[in-house]
């Protein structure tokens, strides 16, 4: 099995299914334990937060910012998007009105967020790290 997991990719989801339980050797026991450890991280996290780091993703990672905005395509309107952190698919208008609350919350100060967001995901973060060295040890 190779190390080189990404978990958005079907294939590698499968070979983490296939992996004995519990595990037959150290490392597929370390990556079991670093599943795990990333799946606190997630849960750590509540739906509007999961939806302001997609978009902060999208906003951040991709040249062309358009996937947001309300477009025409074959001549079917595109007025939802998907969210894959919390598995679904939500209006542009419902995005809108969730961003604006969320960024409310913060006051509309992405450095306070920032800071939430360290603080809150701190321990998570650490748990998945100290996971991860067994990994690079092997």
């Amino acid at each position: 099995m190779s190390l080189d997991v990404d978990l958005d990719r079907e294939q590698d989801i499968e070979e983490l299914r296939r992996i004995p339980t519990p595990p037959t050797s150290a490392v597929g026991r370390a990556v079991l334990t670093v599943r795990d450890a990333l799946r606190a991280v997630r849960a750590a996290l509540d739906e509007d937060d999961c939806i302001w780091l997609h978009y902060r993703r999208d906003t951040e990672c991709h040249v062309f910012q358009d996937a947001y905005d309300l477009s025409v395509r074959n001549g079917k309107s595109k007025e939802q998007r998907r969210f894959e952190l919390i598995e679904k698919t939500i209006s542009v208008d419902e995005f809108d009105k969730r961003a604006r609350a969320f960024l409310r919350k913060y006051n509309v100060n992405e450095p306070a967020i920032a800071v939430a967001f360290a603080k809150r995901l701190a321990p998570s973060i650490d748990a998945v790290l100290v996971a991860m060295e067994p990994l690079y040890e092997s």
